[in-house]
């Protein structure tokens, strides 16, 4: 949604939050199968009632047809924007990802570290089930306890690698 800056209508929030943003014949595309399809996370992470929309959330009928993806799929597809559809990882450094249990971009990185450590990247991953996404930072003088351990973590991981 950040490609929209502050521009972001209920249309747009509402087709992201429903994974309508792209179409039925990307999700059955072979970059779409092999690198980001929710069928590649571990089982722990494929709960079906993760992907429970919400009733106040409305579902778009279609997503054969997505104004979103029409004016967007050249950066979508773009592996600078989602990583995970780039080719050749192994000349990547090593990595630490966090991922947490509330959070919308959960999957995508859990499904990056798998991507890296298949490449035979060093991965350090670390997922907290009950964090959410900006519990690092939501505001100043604003501090969650996951956030405040994950910057521990982050600083002790930097100052053993570096």
């Amino acid at each position: 949604m950040h490609l929209y800056g502050n521009d972001t209508t209920d249309g747009i929030i509402r087709s992201f939050s429903t994974n309508k943003h792209i179409t039925e014949t990307f999700r059955d595309s072979h970059p779409y199968k092999e690198r980001l399809s929710h069928k590649l996370l571990p089982d722990q992470f494929r709960n079906d009632n993760f992907y429970i929309i919400p009733p106040s959330i409305p579902v778009p009928e279609s997503d054969k047809e997505s104004p979103i993806w029409d004016a967007k799929q050249d950066l979508f597809q773009d592996a600078r924007l989602t990583p995970l559809l780039r080719r050749g990882l192994s000349d990547l450094p090593p990595a630490y990802i966090i991922t947490m249990g509330y959070d919308p971009l959960r999957d995508d990185g859990i499904m990056y570290a798998e991507h890296l450590k298949e490449a035979g990247v060093e991965v350090t991953w670390r997922h907290y089930p009950t964090a959410f996404h900006g519990a690092v930072w939501v505001a100043p003088g604003i501090n969650f306890q996951d956030g405040d351990e994950i910057l521990k973590e982050i600083y002790e991981y930097i100052k053993l690698t570096l």
